[in-house]
């Protein structure tokens, strides 16, 4: 059969131009002899076959492989599509084809049947587009790839976060009690070298904990439950472990709650107590006379935390990173002030889990106050 749509397809000039000239590849089979009966520029271009060759005997079979990707037979896929086709059925499908030199490519194929004359009609033909998807289809791959990998990934450093969890703080904790009893059981030298133990113990574990948070934080682990608390209970559980660090430098550690502070509040408690005694335990550590005092206020919807102490400040360039992992005021290795660095890290964290934020103003040599402010749900 003649290659000339206009005349054979029975199409007008325009029509019958647009459908040579579109990048679209854009062929007619007859359905019964699945052989072509037409076959744009494109096709020929695409597949590396002369429309002469494909329009002499070939089929949809020569510009495809034996197999489709699930193993199906060409031929009898090809025929399942037609037979929906030629039963009025519109199709679209993905497929894969094989040019002349071997390569192949994927296309999105759209099928119907071809009748636009009564003629026409029953000769069975279909018409077929199909739009080269081959990069899309290796980019989709390629993230289902990255995302399987980034799945495993997640659940390794679970499984790694929860291990460790478990191997670092067991022996620590260890180590810990029998220094605290050694501490109760011994006098002089024995037991000043159990308090140094118990001293760096603690902070060893302090750090190991914060690390962890930090992992659970960053890998999206860490739950936030929301619940109401009485709000004074769970400040003094924050703040009671470090009114000994400010009774051994002999400075001050007071809380002010003003009076629109309601008695409950719902938020999460651990995140909530974490936030206030990082804020209270960085102050502490940099302040060595005055004092530190932490205050709650209420401002609609939201309550506001603010840790002020007179201790060294932050010099005015540091402040804008002051809440990056390891930043810290005094960064040299002969520093006077420990720590890791981390607390602040952990707060900024936190208070945008609670959807809220975390602020610094401070003048060096005066003191610095930290503003949280975290939206809470009051409770009657």
């Amino acid at each position: 059969m003649t290659n000339n749509l206009q005349t054979t397809f029975q199409l007008d000039a325009v029509s019958a131009d647009m459908v040579d000239s579109s990048p679209n590849l854009i062929f007619i089979v007859n359905a019964r002899t699945a052989e072509f009966v037409y076959v744009n520029p494109a096709v020929s271009e695409k597949w590396g076959y002369p429309r002469e060759e494909l329009l002499n005997g070939g089929t949809p079979f020569t510009i495809s492989p034996p197999n489709q990707p699930d193993g199906t037979p060409t031929n009898e896929l090809a025929t399942q599509y037609m037979m929906k086709a030629m039963s009025g059925e519109d199709t679209d499908f993905r497929w894969v084809f094989r040019r002349a030199d071997g390569e192949e490519f994927i296309g999105l194929c759209q099928i119907k049947a071809y009748g636009g004359s009564p003629s026409l009609a029953e000769q069975g033909l279909i018409m077929c587009t199909v739009t080269d998807i081959t990069e899309d289809e290796r980019n989709r791959q390629a993230l289902e790839v990255a995302l399987r990998r980034a799945e495993a990934a997640r659940i390794a450093q679970q499984t790694f976060i929860a291990t460790m969890s478990h191997e670092l703080r067991t022996p620590i904790n260890a180590i810990n009690g029998f220094a605290g009893v050694l501490m109760m059981t011994t006098q002089g030298t024995v037991r000043q070298q159990a308090e140094t133990i118990l001293r760096n113990g603690k902070r060893l574990l302090d750090l190991i904990n914060s690390v962890l948070d930090i992992a659970k934080i960053e890998s999206e682990q860490l739950p936030i439950v929301m619940k109401p608390h009485d709000l004074r209970e769970i400040l003094v559980s924050a703040l009671e472990p470090l009114q000994s660090v400010a009774k051994e430098k002999n400075i001050g550690l007071k809380i002010e709650i003003a009076n629109n502070v309601p008695q409950q509040i719902t938020i999460d408690k651990d995140a909530f107590i974490k936030i206030v005694s990082n804020l209270a335990g960085n102050a502490l550590k940099f302040t060595n006379e005055g004092g530190v005092t932490v205050t709650v206020t209420c401002m609609a919807e939201n309550l506001i935390i603010e840790v002020s102490d007179t201790g060294i400040g932050i010099p005015l360039h540091m402040q804008s990173a002051i809440f990056d992992r390891f930043r810290q005021v005094d960064g040299s290795s002969q520093r006077e002030h420990g720590g890791s660095g981390l607390g602040l890290y952990i707060v900024r964290s936190l208070c945008k889990l609670l959807g809220g934020n975390v602020t610094v103003t401070s003048v060096e040599g005066q003191g610095s106050t930290f503003k949280a402010v975290l939206p809470v749900l009051k409770e009657a």
